[in-house]
């Protein structure tokens, strides 16, 4: 009787013992198998849905977005009512930068236009989509990071006749307006002129907005340079002892304002 009892004892713990073995390699088993197929839905959804129309695929290899709340922009350029994605692009250590125009395509985009530029950092804050010369739509401001011997270089595009197009006009100097830029509305008509500030010893040229494009119009606003005038005559007049060179190039800057203004007398007493 007592062994009978010690065996069905012994008959218990190992049906027990066994029971929570089974227990456990499908407890494992089960924690193993989650781990392996949750991830993998994960990541299968996540090619599904944000490979297909996401739109800095269609950017260069190594090209990088340096502020994406500033050079990604969504504007309507060919007045369709659908907004296109402009992207301002540059490489990190490659004097490379770009303008890359989406236009979107029911759940796509496709690439409506580029322009890339091999001798840029990058792009000031002036550039952006904006409508600059207050015609009604935006234009593409690129006011782009060259270097030491020229601070920036503007484009202004805009779309024209089912495509992309440069409105600049050929700028004075190599049809390359380099130097700094500033927007400022010289005649109080609401729309902003191109002040091209040069480097020491030029004076500044002023650009306005002719209907079809930018061009070159200093005489047209001869006062804006009252400023400069005044002080380049304090200049020429200055007891300091200045190198002689140096007077001269002021000279020559101010006789330039005199004729510009119709100031003949006064360019000849100079």
């Amino acid at each position: 009787m007592e062994n009978t009892i010690f065996l069905s004892k012994r008959l218990y713990f190992f049906f027990g013992l066994a029971t929570c073995t089974s227990v456990l390699i499908v407890t494992v088993l089960g924690v193993t198998l989650r781990k392996q197929t949750i991830p993998a839905q994960s990541n299968l959804q996540n090619v599904q849905t944000g490979a297909k129309n996401d739109p800095y695929r269609y950017l260069p290899d190594g090209a990088k977005i340096d502020n994406p709340e500033k050079d990604v922009v969504f504007a309507d350029l060919n007045g369709d009512g659908k907004q296109e994605e402009i992207i301002f692009y540059s490489f990190p250590h490659d004097p490379h930068a770009g303008i890359l125009v989406l236009k979107p395509n029911r759940v796509d985009y496709v690439k409506l236009w580029e322009v890339a530029y091999d001798d840029s950092w990058g792009f000031y804050d002036l550039s952006g989509v904006y409508d600059l010369n207050k015609s009604g739509r935006p234009q593409i401001i690129a006011y782009r990071r060259i270097g030491a011997s020229c601070p920036g270089v503007l484009e202004v595009y805009e779309f024209r006749s089912g495509k992309i197009a440069r409105i600049t006009g050929a700028w004075a100097e190599h049809d390359k307006l380099c130097g700094s830029i500033e927007f400022k509305d010289l005649d109080g008509d609401g729309r902003p002129e191109i002040i091209h500030k040069q480097s020491h010893g030029i004076n500044p040229d002023v650009y306005r907005w002719n209907g079809k494009q930018y061009v070159k119009s200093n005489r047209e606003f001869s006062e804006y340079y009252n400023d400069e005038l005044s002080e380049l005559i304090r200049y020429v007049y200055s007891p300091k002892g200045f190198p002689t060179n140096a007077r001269v190039t002021w000279c020559q800057q101010a006789v330039e304002i005199y004729l510009l203004q119709n100031r003949h007398a006064e360019a000849v007493a100079l």
